[in-house]
């Protein structure tokens, strides 16, 4: 495969904070984990079955994401805009999802063991995946 130069910026300065020669964006990310990558623009990227273990994506632009089948355990995902991302499959396990937009994102069967959910927005709609993601067992009163 040919590598493109690429580069990812902070949304809001216009700063460059990781330039290079990469396949694709998914490549980027997986090998820049370390790195402080909040607030860059992210939207409509297909990052299907990435391994972003541990990264700062702290108010993140992940609108329209592909990121289903991803490992996102253990990141820092706080403020990110993830309307209508795909999340399926994805272990968040020990994510910090704290005032997150998830409106319309696709959760079912996804990880969320022990992630910290405070103050996200989710649809109406969602909530049964979100339950069940959660490992919450709903019954009937009796």
């Amino acid at each position: 495969m040919t590598k493109n130069k690429i580069s990812v910026k902070n949304r809001y300065t216009g700063k460059v904070i990781i330039e290079g020669e990469f396949e694709s964006i998914k490549e980027l990310l997986e090998k820049n984990r370390e790195s402080n990558l909040s607030w860059c623009d992210l939207s409509r990227c297909d990052l299907f079955r990435s391994d972003l273990y541990g990264c700062n994506l702290s108010g993140c632009n992940l609108s329209w994401c592909n990121l289903s089948m991803s490992n996102l355990s253990w990141c820092d995902l706080s403020r990110c805009d993830l309307f209508r991302s795909d999340l399926s499959g994805c272990n968040l396990s020990w994510c910090n999802l704290s005032g997150c937009d998830l409106s319309g994102c696709d959760l079912s069967g996804c990880d969320l063991s022990g992630a910290n959910l405070s103050g996200s927005k989710i649809k109406i709609s969602q909530q049964e995946n979100l339950i069940k993601s959660l490992g919450i067992i709903v019954e009937e009163e009796k």
